[in-house]
């Protein structure tokens, strides 16, 4: 759609409907620049939270992990380490490969969870 174009009645209704839908899978500056690239509009804003409904809180959803190893962004999620403070540990040497984290066939790093547990709280042998 061209900037000099207007939506039909209703179309930008439709709009936000949809795009408060998908609201939680972009980052703001990704829903801007979707509803520009839509509407030829930089009048994006992002909508309005729901209430919670009466009688139910609101709770966070949290990761559950039903493996021992896990890539570095569910890791840094769980643990509160940035993906960089994780890569950062590799690359000194403070966490090793085949101990702390292994390379997947397909290439990704994956933290062995148990691993981590035995470093953070101090348990782990040194080799």
């Amino acid at each position: 759609m061209k900037a000099d174009e207007t939506l039909r009645p209703g179309m930008e209704a439709l709009l936000a409907f949809l795009a408060d839908r998908i609201v939680d899978q972009f980052t703001p500056g990704e829903r801007k620049a979707l509803w520009s690239s839509i509407t030829g509009s930089d009048a994006w804003k992002d909508p309005p939270v729901p209430p919670a409904k009466a009688g139910r809180p609101r709770r966070p959803v949290t990761p559950t992990v039903a493996s021992r190893y896990v890539m570095i962004p569910l890791f840094a999620a769980m643990t509160g380490y940035t993906d960089k403070a994780v890569r950062a540990k590799i690359a000194a040497g403070v966490w090793r490969q085949g101990n702390h984290y292994v390379k997947a066939p397909d290439g990704h790093m994956l933290v062995d969870l148990d691993a981590y547990e035995a470093w953070a709280s101090g348990r782990e042998q040194r080799k």
